[in-house]
């Protein structure tokens, strides 16, 4: 092997080695920008990907620490919130860290251990979640790759099957708040 044909193996092993060992966590930005970025985004195509048939808004705030805060609501009451936490790292660099909103039980919202009876998100969230703002910081489109979650999905896919058979999409009322707060554990 010559040289020249050496170096540039060698070469494309260190930029390999580089990208594979670059932290997903932290994004190439100032934390002001990755904040004003996540504050601006449009969350109609995770909506669209992951709403049960019943009808969710978004709602975008900045946090006091820098970070941003969305609140999920359905027919005037809150469904769930998470919360970006950007904390700036080695000069122009940003991480992230997902925060969502705990149930009664002490466990996130919308993870694998509960059972909602009129789920408003496809379960889990985190990793959805995860890689929408992924997506946002990055600038590259949003693609639900996150697996269901069988028995709990199949409340969800029901309720969608109706939205998407032009049916009129449920709402949140009283009782679904409550089992939010308190959802069945698996």
């Amino acid at each position: 092997m010559n040289i020249s044909l050496r170096n540039a193996v060698a070469g494309g092993f260190l930029l390999l080695m580089a990208a594979c060992s670059r932290d997903p966590d932290v994004y190439a930005m100032p934390a002001k920008e990755a904040q004003q970025r996540l504050l601006a985004a449009d969350f109609t195509d995770f909506r669209d990907t992951r709403q049960c048939g019943i009808l969710i808004h978004f709602a975008a705030s900045p946090t006091a620490e820098g970070g941003v805060k969305w609140q999920i609501t359905s027919g005037g009451h809150d469904v769930m919130n998470f919360t970006a936490v950007l904390t700036p790292v080695e000069g122009d660099k940003t991480r992230l860290a997902l925060e969502i909103e705990k149930d009664g039980a002490g466990l996130e919202k919308y993870g694998r251990e509960q059972f909602y009876p009129h789920p408003a998100l496809l379960q889990p969230v985190r990793a959805a979640l995860r890689e929408k703002l992924a997506t946002i910081l990055e600038g590259r489109p949003y693609e639900d790759r996150t697996p269901l979650d069988g028995a709990r999905s199949s409340v969800c896919l029901i309720q969608r099957g109706r939205l998407t058979g032009g049916g009129k999409p449920f709402e949140f009322g009283p009782e679904d708040v409550a089992a939010t707060q308190q959802p069945l554990l698996k």
